[in-house]
């Protein structure tokens, strides 16, 4: 993904300026509140609510000129909320089984695909801790915090997604939530070499997913891109230095 020159405004206010990226890997992308990370995440994914300049290239193609639903299923791009939304109306399987057949062509009247999906379900389930009961109740109804994120995690994992957008997905996480997520997306990594953009404030889940290119983010634009060693830089010393 190369992102070039992209300038995004909203009601007459500039967000991002003279925003240039490319994710090669596993890029993270710290920064201080206000300094357009959540932005970035969402225009990448097409939220239409935003007027935006300069270009989002994949294999070779401009995505800002697809809508949503073909920047997911023509590129296999995923966003992970920071608040998982409330779906009324639909439970957590008949999502994940819609998510499975339409991202692998399969029509969903054809019953020979039904023992693929419940195996693969249940692998991701098992590394994700989640019960049966999840699959039964209306997506993140009643749900803690922690719940949510991975019920949103198995969506990702059921996707198969191409480009995964992780922002903020460390929000009000336990230790031991945040370890079963991140186990659960290195496996799929390692297996399916799909491209990252984790965008974060902190270092903690840094600890468990190792980032390949860190990059600082600061009014609007990238103001440093480096290796680990900036991890480090920012734990001691803050953003101010930037």
């Amino acid at each position: 993904m190369i992102i070039r020159d992209l300038k995004v405004t909203v009601s007459n206010r500039t967000i991002l300026q003279d925003f240039n990226l490319i994710v090669n890997d596993i890029d993270v992308i710290m920064g201080p509140n206000g300094s357009g990370k959540s932005t970035l995440s969402r225009v990448i994914a097409g939220d239409s609510g935003y007027e935006v300049l300069g270009s989002i290239e994949i294999d070779g193609q401009n995505i800002l000129q697809y809508d949503v639903d073909e920047r997911v299923n023509r590129f296999g791009i995923f966003l992970s909320f920071q608040l998982p939304p409330y779906l009324e109306g639909i439970t957590l399987k008949q999502l994940l089984k819609r998510i499975f057949y339409k991202r692998r062509g399969y029509d969903e009247r054809d019953l020979t695909k039904i023992r693929e999906f419940n195996q693969e379900l249940k692998r991701w389930m098992d590394i994700l801790g989640l019960s049966n009961e999840f699959l039964d109740r209306e997506v993140n109804k009643d749900l803690s915090g922690g719940e949510k994120k991975k019920s949103e995690t198995l969506q990702l994992l059921m996707f198969k997604p191409r480009y995964i957008i992780l922002d903020e997905i460390d929000s009000g996480l336990d230790v031991d939530s945040l370890k079963r997520i991140t186990d659960a997306i290195n496996i799929y990594y390692s297996e399916n070499k799909p491209k990252i953009l984790l965008i974060t404030h902190y270092n903690r889940i840094l600890r468990y997913i190792k980032p390949t290119a860190v990059h600082i983010m600061k009014s609007g634009k990238i103001v440093r891109s480096g290796g680990v060693e900036l991890i480090d830089f920012v734990e001691s010393h803050g953003y101010d230095p930037f």
